[in-house]
């Protein structure tokens, strides 16, 4: 519908040449959700033709152009800032000293299921921050060799229960930050439009 100059996978079943930043869980609304395009040539009005087709409130806010081949844009995440939004929190009066709990242990294993096996993965490295105000938790996480942890993995630990018992919360991510050198690495030739 927009007519942009798109690359299309090859064999039988073509496919645009899109790929998204790291996946947003189910259930989860964002701020910054970021994609890659692989374009024939520069479009100047790419956000205005693309955003014309997109669902309300769902905005497209910038657009930069690189020439060559460039790292995944999911490679380069180095960290995220989540908040955490509860309902209510009155039958959980300790959760600050829950929250100051999680911090200051060294680790803090759990069992991921992974391709029908459990795996053990140590969630406190990946967390580098809680921060509690009201009825809002903060999580500032990094990304190690392209893993990340869930929300429900870092909650499950705080209120020491399973997802299901977990009161009820809506997550946002607010912020994903990038490697400052990823692209440099790559030596990609920025374009204006």
């Amino acid at each position: 519908k927009s007519r942009i100059p798109i690359y299309y996978s090859e064999g039988f079943h073509q496919k645009p040449r899109i790929s998204m930043g790291l996946a947003l869980p189910l259930g989860y609304s964002s701020d910054t959700e970021f994609m890659d395009l692989q374009l024939f040539e520069v479009v100047p009005e790419i956000l205005s033709r693309l955003g014309e087709h997109l669902p309300r409130g769902l905005n497209l806010m910038e657009s930069q152009w690189f020439a060559g081949r460039i790292p995944a844009i999911s490679s380069l995440v180095e960290r995220l800032t989540h908040q955490i939004q509860f309902e209510d929190l009155t039958d959980f009066p300790t959760l600050p000293d829950q929250v100051n709990n999680f911090l200051s242990k060294p680790s803090h294993f759990i069992q991921r299921k992974r391709k029908g096996q459990s795996i053990e993965i140590d969630l406190r490295p990946y967390v580098l921050s809680l921060e509690l105000s009201g009825k809002t938790l903060t999580v500032h996480t990094c990304v190690i060799k392209t893993l990340s942890v869930r929300m429900s993995e870092i909650l499950c630990v705080l209120f020491d229960c399973d997802i299901e018992a977990l009161p009820p919360h809506r997550v946002h991510r607010k912020l994903v930050y990038f490697e400052q050198d990823g692209l440099k690495n790559s030596e990609p030739q920025l374009l204006t439009a």
